[in-house]
């Protein structure tokens, strides 16, 4: 059997006071694929944002590995969660190498980030 990888518990996110996403609760388990549909506005990027803890809910939990996102750093996040958008605006031209070879930061040596921060 699959372990949890995420999960929600009566997750809610608005936007200034307008309720976007109302206690979803839903279980990934690993190596599960999954697709999220829906019409436009109905949500789907906002329940995306607040998955990879780039929105904190307004309510509820979001669990990575049975762990409370909320307690986990930026670093160890991006260490098991990757987004890539549908629209990417990029102000340089990178390859599609050059951006994946990205997503592999958070897993470099210390030093190495130092060096990139310039």
């Amino acid at each position: 059997m699959n372990t949890i990888a995420l999960q929600t518990r009566n997750l809610s996110f608005a936007y200034f006071n307008s309720p976007v996403l109302r206690e979803v609760s839903l279980t990934l388990h690993s190596g599960e694929r999954v697709g999220l549909i829906g019409p436009n506005g109905s949500g789907k990027t906002t329940l995306l944002r607040c998955l990879s803890g780039v929105l904190p809910p307004s309510q509820g939990e979001v669990s990575l590995d049975g762990l409370a996102l909320r307690r986990l750093s930026r670093q160890e996040i991006a260490r098991r969660i990757a987004v890539v958008p549908q629209e990417l605006l990029v102000p340089f031209a990178f390859t599609v190498r050059e951006m994946v070879g990205m997503g592999r930061l958070p897993h470099a040596a210390p030093g190495w980030k130092a060096l990139l921060r310039g």
